[in-house]
């Protein structure tokens, strides 16, 4: 994985554990937790930021690549915060317009939307 990517896997496992309490577990991809976990609806949806909207079928979409095809995933993040430098910000409704559009351009790098 690229020296960024894992920064900010670093990073994403923090916020995991400051925000909702909670460790990463080891099999886990840190990043691909906490996109989920800040996108979740606590019933099982999608509830995005009105700017970077993500539809009900993306939703889907990501959470069977989380479940069946998260090594996949997890290359496919590591290129683009590689290639993007793509920064967690600190502030929760801004980690969730980041979560978002990793979200849809993961899906588009997998040509999965």
């Amino acid at each position: 994985m690229g020296e960024f990517a894992n920064k900010l896997r670093a990073r994403a496992a923090d916020a995991i554990e400051r925000i909702y309490r909670r460790q990463t577990p080891p099999e886990s991809d840190s990043m691909i937790e906490l996109i989920t976990l800040l996108l979740e609806d606590g019933a099982g949806g999608v509830a995005t930021p009105a700017q970077t909207p993500v539809s009900t079928e993306e939703w889907i979409t990501w959470n069977e690549a989380a479940l069946y095809s998260a090594e996949e995933l997890t290359k496919t993040l590591t290129t683009i915060l590689d290639r993007e430098k793509i920064n967690l910000p600190p502030e929760l409704e801004a980690m969730r317009r980041w979560a978002a559009s990793l979200l849809t351009m993961a899906l588009d790098e997998l040509s999965m939307r």
